[in-house]
């Protein structure tokens, strides 16, 4: 049986938000920040391509802006991006339901 089973997962992109990690990151942390969203980028388009349902979440939009524009494109057509309020994705029943009707058992983690 296979650690990761692609019928059987579930993509959550998590504040991927360029405004969320802001100026306050050194250069190093910076490169790192970018990198991670590179590589989110990655996993959201090879999970598109296998069928892989994803939840998109954004840590108050409106003060920390919009997920990275290069993760939600290869999603955006069948994924929802929902709000958090709080910090944790299991307090927020919204975001919660969209994970459960997936009728998923194993999440894929990507994001900040």
């Amino acid at each position: 049986m296979p650690l990761v089973a692609r019928e059987d997962s579930l993509l959550a992109v998590i504040d991927l938000q360029p405004r969320l990690r802001g100026e306050r990151l050194d250069a190093g942390d910076k490169r790192c920040a970018e990198e991670a969203g590179r590589r989110a980028a990655w996993l959201a388009a090879a999970a598109r391509a296998l069928g892989i349902p994803a939840v998109i979440t954004e840590e108050d939009p409106q003060m920390n802006g919009p997920a990275d524009a290069a993760v939600p494109a290869p999603l955006r057509a069948c994924a929802p991006v929902l709000a958090k309020t709080v910090s944790g994705l299991a307090g927020c029943p919204e975001i919660m339901a969209a994970v459960r009707s997936a009728g998923r058992r194993t999440a894929l983690l990507a994001g900040f």
